[in-house]
């Protein structure tokens, strides 16, 4: 309700732990991953490997720990001198838009040559739409990264760069937070 903050009591009692999202408008805790960080390894890991001409294909761009990860995910690319953030699309989500959305890609820039995309299953669509449609080899012709560390990515037909998301890190900082607030909440009752 009205007046309500990070960690106050909802009605009934209930506490929220908004987890790997950011909300300014719901009272609760945020917990969320380093995701300006996770961009910056990810073009770093891109840049090391020698690719010159990446893009980055997300889902929704509103969404702010998204925009956080591709802000210094171009940012870092920007800064290195040697390459350039040719291409972003957004609103490309799941196998099948992946795998169409890197056709256009290719028309749009012929010379590209790594994409980072916001879900493993999206990255799953660009690789097979890449070698499968396009018939390019994957990484010499095209690196493609993904993010989440769904199991499919360790299959050999697969065989994804992807960033693991720190789950265990992510739930025992909600617990601790909910416990925090249990004690300060105890304390503000005495």
């Amino acid at each position: 309700g009205p007046g309500a903050g990070p960690g106050r009591r909802q009605r009934g009692g209930a506490r929220l732990v908004i987890v790997n999202r950011e909300s300014d408008s719901l009272p609760g805790f945020n917990v969320s991953t380093d995701n300006a960080g996770i961009g910056r390894q990810v073009a770093r890991l891109l840049l090391r490997a020698g690719y010159r001409r990446i893009g980055l294909v997300r889902g929704d761009p509103t969404v702010s720990i998204g925009t956080a990860r591709t802000e210094a995910f171009k940012a870092e690319i920007a800064a290195s001198g040697t390459a350039r953030f040719v291409l972003e699309q957004s609103h490309v989500i799941g196998y099948a838009p992946g795998r169409q959305f890197i056709q256009e890609a290719r028309k749009r820039e012929p010379r590209l040559d790594a994409m980072f995309c916001s879900s493993d299953l999206t990255a799953f669509g660009v690789l097979d739409g890449a070698r499968i449609d396009l018939g390019l080899e994957v990484p010499e012709q095209l690196a493609v990264v993904g993010l989440g560390d769904a199991p499919a990515a360790s299959w050999g037909p697969y065989d994804l760069t992807t960033v693991r998301l720190p789950l265990q890190g992510l739930i025992d900082a909600s617990i601790e937070a909910l416990i925090a607030d249990g004690a300060r909440t105890s304390k503000q009752a005495i």
